[in-house]
């Protein structure tokens, strides 16, 4: 009876109860998030915007000395033209700072999430507690997203399949003493025999994000949600 630990719909009941709850709590994290965040994107926008000035009539000119056709030339101009573009926002100064704050941010809400599968409560203290994780599920998160970009690039189903199987690997740091890669091999075995059910689930919610009016405001908005249904399949895994 594998199969039957892995229950969408209650991991989402439990998810929505949860934070209508403690909305006060979630609400009091959130603002903090979405307040920080917002800064600092501005703060980091404000440096990628001088920094083209500076660079821009630059790469114009070489631009125009480099053949287009060459594959060193196209390499070249992407970085270079990478922080205005849409596809290249991860390589900005702004993509950066997002993505660093979201990976704490992240962390500190599922490590919400747990205390609330576990014990029904939480605080706003788990911003310093989850300090001393950040680190390494930095770097955790910085090898996920690059496997499961080259398995976009193969073909979608590669990287659906590893956001589905590797998706429990932050649960995991924060709670065992275990390196990198073990953590994502024990999120492997962890969902083996779901992987339908988690692979449905993480194309829903890539097409939610791909629909939402804006990608930035949906994940700020998105992620303490998103934390405790992710909690909530995690622990009916281990049981």
């Amino acid at each position: 009876m594998q199969s039957d630990k892995l229950s969408v719909r209650k991991s989402l009941s439990f998810s929505f109860k949860t934070l209508s709850t403690h909305l006060d709590t979630y609400g009091l994290a959130t603002v903090i998030w979405t307040s920080v965040a917002s800064v600092a994107l501005l703060i980091a926008s404000f440096f990628d915007i001088q920094f083209f000035k500076i660079v821009g009539p630059v790469a114009q000119r070489i631009k125009k000395l480099l053949t287009f056709d060459a594959k060193p030339s196209k390499l070249l101009i992407y970085l270079i033209y990478s922080p205005l573009s849409r596809h290249g926002f991860w390589l900005s100064i702004t993509g950066i700072v997002f993505f660093v704050l979201m990976t704490f941010f992240s962390l500190v809400f599922q490590r919400m999430a747990l205390d609330y599968c576990d014990a029904g409560t939480s605080s706003v203290r788990r911003f310093i507690t989850t300090l001393w994780y950040f680190p390494k599920v930095l770097v955790a998160s910085l090898i996920y997203w690059v496997l499961v970009m080259f398995g976009f690039a193969l073909f979608i189903a590669p990287g659906v399949f590893l956001i589905a199987r590797l998706r429990f690997f932050t649960y995991i740091l924060l709670e065992k003493k275990v390196g990198i890669i073990e953590a994502f091999k024990q999120s492997m075995q962890l969902t083996a025999g779901h992987t339908n059910k988690l692979v449905i689930f993480s194309l829903s919610l890539l097409l939610f994000y791909r629909l939402a009016f804006s990608f930035i405001f949906t994940a700020l908005l998105m992620m303490p949600l998103e934390a405790l249904i992710y909690a909530h399949m995690y622990r009916s895994l281990q049981k």
